[in-house]
């Protein structure tokens, strides 16, 4: 992740890349910065420009956050920023997700590869585009994994697994599972 804090005349005063724990959903980031200015209570403090990037191989931009506007105060241990990182990457203005098969039937142990296309405003693909596949009913349809491979349950019933996009569109499959 990269971490870059400004002051007011764009002066950098931070700009470093922090390591991203693997399977990381939230972290602390520690960055250290000196404070130039004193206020009239002779207390140090500075208003920076903070801006987070979370970056791919090698250098894709993922997520954004910021630019949020922080006061640093000297001698403060600790502030805490919640920032809202907004996804960036590919597929960041698709319009909508369609899976296929939208429905199909297997039987107890079958296997199928679902296929989800995210869709620009003009319904054309949008290769690439990241898709997060989860099984709605796990009694049913198990293994779903991130390239869309499902396999039935023992369980038999209508199964459903949805694709969901980084920036929210999702759509549903109903897998029907026979004995």
């Amino acid at each position: 992740m990269h971490v870059q804090l400004r002051r007011p005349a764009a002066d950098v005063a931070k700009d470093t890349d922090v390591a991203v724990p693997a399977n990381a959903d939230s972290m602390v980031v520690l960055v250290l910065v000196p404070v130039r200015s004193v206020d009239t209570s002779d207390v140090a403090r500075e208003e920076f420009e903070l801006r987070l990037a979370l970056t791919g191989r090698p250098t894709d931009t993922l997520f954004r956050a910021g630019p949020e506007t922080v006061t640093v105060v000297a001698g403060d241990v600790a502030m805490h920023v919640a920032l809202s990182p907004v996804y960036v990457g590919i597929g960041y203005d698709a319009h909508d997700v369609i899976v296929t098969p939208s429905d199909t039937v297997l039987s107890v142990g079958d296997t199928i590869t679902l296929v989800a296309t995210a869709l620009n405003a003009g319904s054309q693909p949008i290769p690439g585009t990241p898709v997060i596949w989860t099984s709605l009913d796990l009694a049913i349809v198990t293994a779903v994994d991130r390239t869309g491979h499902v396999t039935s349950a023992s369980q038999m019933g209508d199964g459903r697994v949805e694709a969901r996009l980084l920036t929210g569109q999702a759509d549903t499959s109903v897998i029907a599972v026979k004995g």
